[in-house]
């Protein structure tokens, strides 16, 4: 399996020792994940290669015209969703920054200089969440419409909205109208809930958590504008839900 890399760091010397420890893992794991690395000395550097999709990014997080946290951010914003399967490691000389380093969904935190055994843990473990994420997320839910049967990817599902006792299908390019149910909407969307990846924050609304950009005690916002009113009777189980949706997608790193 082959993973895009882009290696953002000021120090040449630490980009060598990075470009070491990513062949030596390489050999270590019989070249069953390889990588094709960029580098860069500056976050404009990176930024100006944003048509470019990476897999994984090692980010300084000192560097002096942009911190590393800054530069996530930006790199965050670009993309459709936060949880868009690209992986962010920090790397400092300092602890300092860990907390703020969730906020931009970081999946690891290095110091430097780097431990090749725990550089190896941290990519094992990574490896290991890369390939369990993307099995989760190209699964598919099907459901009926008037006509037939809709088929569509679980990431792509923004929210479920029930009017009436018809199901609105909101999807990443469309909505689609589902058939008029003959049970609760609760339980047309069990499924759904059952994937972890789905909020249940009003009875009208069921909202995909990778979708989710920020939450209030009133709404939760989506990444396409969205907004979805969250009722008081749900707001602390809506809150500890997405919690626990965040932490569990960044891995124990």
């Amino acid at each position: 399996m082959q993973f895009t890399v882009a290696i953002c760091d000021d120090n040449p010397a630490d980009i060598q020792h990075l470009l070491s420890s990513l062949q030596k893992y390489e050999k270590r794991h019989n070249y069953s994940y390889t990588f094709e690395t960029c580098t860069f000395t500056s976050p404009a550097e990176l930024l100006a290669s944003h048509t470019k999709h990476f897999d994984l990014y090692f980010l300084d997080i000192l560097m002096s015209d942009m911190t590393g946290i800054e530069l996530a951010k930006v790199i965050r914003a670009s993309k459709h969703s936060p949880f868009d399967n690209s992986c962010i490691i920090f790397l400092t000389s300092s602890r300092e920054h860990a907390l703020p380093a969730f906020s931009v969904h970081a999946m690891g935190y290095l110091i430097k200089p780097l431990s090749f055994h725990v550089f190896c843990d941290t990519l094992d473990d990574l490896m290991r969440w890369i390939i369990s994420h993307k099995n989760l997320t190209e699964q598919y839910y099907s459901f009926r419409t008037a006509t037939s049967l809709y088929n569509t990817p679980i990431r792509g599902i923004l929210y479920v909205e029930i009017m009436g006792h018809t199901p609105f299908y909101h999807l990443s390019d469309t909505i689609v109208r589902g058939s008029e149910l003959r049970i609760s909407f609760s339980k047309s969307v069990q499924r759904l809930l059952d994937t972890g990846f789905f909020l249940f924050p009003h009875r009208s609304y069921v909202v995909n958590a990778m979708h989710v950009t920020s939450l209030s005690v009133s709404e939760l916002l989506l990444d396409d504008g969205s907004r979805i009113p969250i009722a008081k009777s749900r707001f602390a189980q809506t809150k500890s839900q997405y919690m626990d949706f965040l932490m569990e997608d960044i891995p124990n790193v």
